[in-house]
């Protein structure tokens, strides 16, 4: 990860965190890369974020805490980053093939995370933060589900 990161290359970067696989890893590079100087579609792009999807549920699915609060870090980034271009896209219908697929993988994802286990066993009443979330993403998918 080192080399194409010191590049400044961050597909490479996140092309080479995916086969890795490990949650220890992906969080430390998602909290140094995104979490501490946040993180714009300009650095991420839609790509990339595709890329990163199958890491993020991992870490959600993890039974360690640290791992879900990293992953549920990034599912709230993401979402905060491509919720309101997906609808204006969405609703526009000027979207490129490449950019309603990459859209369409993202509603899918963000579908798919309230269904998640480890998240199904939480206390939402107790963790309101996830629970408002989590109401938000499934309102935001419920408009695009035909």
């Amino acid at each position: 990860l080192e080399k194409p990161w010191t590049k400044g290359n961050i597909s490479q970067t996140i092309k080479e965190l995916s086969l890795i696989k490990d949650k220890g890893v992906s969080c430390d590079f998602f909290n140094s890369a995104f979490m501490v100087n946040g993180c714009n579609k300009d650095y991420l792009k839609l790509e990339d974020s595709v890329t990163l999807l199958p890491l993020i549920e991992k870490l959600v699915s993890a039974k360690y805490e640290s791992s879900f609060r990293c992953g549920i870090k990034m599912v709230c980034m993401l979402f905060d980053m491509y919720s309101d271009s997906i609808k204006q896209g969405k609703r526009n219908m000027k979207l490129d093939s490449k950019t309603n697929d990459g859209y369409n993988q993202l509603i899918k994802f963000f579908d798919s995370i309230p269904k998640i286990e480890t998240i199904q066993k939480r206390d939402l009443k107790m963790d309101k933060n996830l629970g408002a979330l989590l109401e938000e993403m499934k309102e935001f998918c419920a408009e695009f589900k035909k």
